[in-house]
């Protein structure tokens, strides 16, 4: 049947809202006008016909022809690496910077990247085009701007003044990024992206022009997804040329425009039509008393609905509970925490993306993200992660432990963050981490990237004597593979920096000394005495620190299973 008999439908792909452009004013030499000049020099200058770009021709294109900066040039060829390719050739990619420190890996990096490596390191030049066009979303708007009114999505009002090297200075009217708002785009500036793609073709689309839009859009005539250079071909109106395989732009763009709707699996569609499951703590009634005061019932997941992957899993209101998930449920789907708050949060699988939105006084684990994990809008946080890419903006007085094979990314409005080495371990770890193609042996975490000058100020080091390791308080039978606390500790230690190991294994020393000291204590008077002496103090650290609602939420959680466990 053709796609003339049934309704075509096309959205934006559910992931570019918190994964392909951030919240940053797009570099000057990004707009349309300098695009649709790239694509006729990679034809001239590719011996092979135009498809594919190397790393070393790119740096080319921003150094010598747009004037751009080799950091920011390198910064969004990495980004959209990470998101096209796949986990094992980001595996191999990462295994050529070994095991050095970071200092030089860094430098390892650079020579790779400018050496013959860099003509290895390819891209495909259409969606390439179609990622840098998509920055232009966050662009100031003079005319209009769009708005939350019930302020469920990121936005701001806030004024900053960015490097001149990234265009538009002023960011007073961000636009508000949901579903709808992306449709709007692309209607109005859809027009634009296709000239960009058909610029070294005399105004017409190719077919290879147009898979470059499988980037940013899906679509489908019956349940299964098409291409969309598969679904014009066979659609009326769409200005498709049998003779030369070709589509002429306006035509193209008046049919793509009056087939595009609102994704059906993202988050806006799955909050009204997406399966709602409650989220109480296991065992334990939803409103009844957790770490000291009441569950909130609004507490639940959202799953969009359909076999579609990666589907949208939205954990929302999740207040003074622990929740500890593995499983169908994160397996690489995309997953957003909305307004999280006093809560320990135990997402123990390799999912695609992670989004945190204005979450504060929670404790969130992560056990790999294959692309980004997204920080907006957060206070007093406490996360640890493996991400392809950690994002931070909005945040303040946060601690990330994280392993990332990317150089973090600080955005805007930023304070009192600290960046610390990744610092826990579970069964079936080092598999979640393959799946989503990410490497133990390399962590940039503390080589951040800061576009905007005044937030390199916003963050510091932890010290290696506040360096802890996280213990992980359950163990799923569905993992398999090293669960121990000895086990754990001699995992995080092997990828640890020497610095952070040695004072670890130091206080571990001093610890074993003092058993040694309490051991040979033979009054059991003496010995109750000293027992009391350090529980007082255990207590006291408990509170200071904030981890008592913590130990609460997880003794009525093992009360709870047991309890199911033992119905009579």
């Amino acid at each position: 049947m053709s796609s003339t008999d049934v309704s075509v439908k096309i959205w934006p792909r559910t992931f570019i809202i918190t994964e392909t452009a951030f919240q940053l004013s797009p570099h000057a030499k990004l707009s349309p006008f300098f695009l649709k000049k790239i694509l006729p020099y990679v034809k001239e200058k590719s011996k092979r016909g135009i498809g594919k770009v190397s790393q070393k021709m790119w740096r080319h294109i921003c150094v010598n022809k747009l004037q751009m900066s080799e950091e920011i040039g390198n910064f969004y060829f990495e980004y959209f690496l990470l998101l096209t390719s796949s986990p094992a050739e980001r595996l191999q990619s990462i295994a050529h910077l070994g095991s050095a420190n970071n200092l030089d890996k860094m430098t390892h990096f650079n020579q790779m990247t400018a050496g013959n490596e860099g003509d290895m390191r390819k891209i495909d030049i259409y969606a390439f085009m179609c990622y840098l066009f998509f920055q232009q979303f966050h662009k100031l708007s003079l005319k209009s701007s769009y708005s939350s009114a019930t302020n469920e999505w990121p936005g701001g009002n806030s004024s900053h003044d960015l490097s001149a090297s990234w265009g538009d200075n002023s960011m007073a009217s961000r636009k508000v990024a949901d579903e709808q708002s992306i449709v709007l785009f692309f209607i109005e500036k859809l027009g634009s992206l296709l000239e960009v793609l058909a610029s070294h073709t005399s105004g017409y689309l190719s077919l290879k022009a147009l898979s470059g839009l499988d980037f940013l859009f899906e679509g489908r005539v019956h349940e299964s997804l098409e291409p969309i250079g598969d679904l014009a071909v066979r659609a009326l109106g769409s200005g498709y040329n049998r003779e030369s395989n070709t589509f002429t732009v306006s035509q193209f763009n008046q049919w793509l425009c009056g087939t595009l709707v609102v994704s059906p699996f993202g988050m806006q569609t799955s909050q009204s039509l997406g399966l709602k499951i409650p989220c109480p703590v296991p065992g334990i009634p939803v409103d009844s008393s957790v770490g000291g005061s009441s569950a909130t019932i609004r507490s639940k997941i959202i799953v969009s609905t359909g076999n579609y992957i990666p589907r949208s899993v939205m954990l929302a209101h999740i207040t003074k509970q622990t929740l500890a998930k593995t499983g169908a449920l994160l397996q690489d789907n995309c997953i957003k925490l909305f307004r999280c708050t006093n809560s320990f949060i135990y997402l123990l699988d390799s999912v695609k993306s992670v989004h945190l939105l204005r979450c504060k006084n929670t404790t969130v684990v992560v056990g790999s993200v294959s692309t980004v994990l997204s920080v907006n809008e957060c206070k007093n946080m406490r996360i640890i992660a493996a991400c392809g890419k950690l994002s931070i903006q909005k945040t303040e007085n946060s601690t990330f432990h994280i392993l990332t094979n990317t150089n973090p990314l600080l955005l805007y409005e930023n304070e009192n963050l600290t960046l610390a080495p990744f610092n826990t371990w579970y069964a079936s770890f080092t598999h979640h981490l393959t799946r989503a193609g990410l490497s133990l042996g390399v962590n940039f975490w503390n080589t951040v990237y800061c576009p905007i000058p005044e937030q390199k100020q916003s963050w510091n080091i932890l010290k290696p004597d506040n360096f802890n390791l996280f213990a992980i308080p359950f163990a799923f039978p569905e993992l398999q593979g090293v669960g121990n606390e000895n086990s754990s500790a001699e995992n995080v230690l092997k990828y640890l920096p020497g610095d952070y190991a040695k004072s670890w294994i130091a206080r571990q020393s001093h610890l074993t000394n003092w058993r040694g000291v309490f051991d040979s204590i033979t009054s059991e008077e003496q010995r109750l005495a000293v027992s009391e002496v350090v529980m007082n103090q255990f207590k006291h650290w408990l509170s200071s620190e904030r981890l008592t609602t913590e130990i609460d939420s997880l003794a009525l959680l093992t009360l709870g299973q047991m309890n199911e466990s033992n119905p009579n």
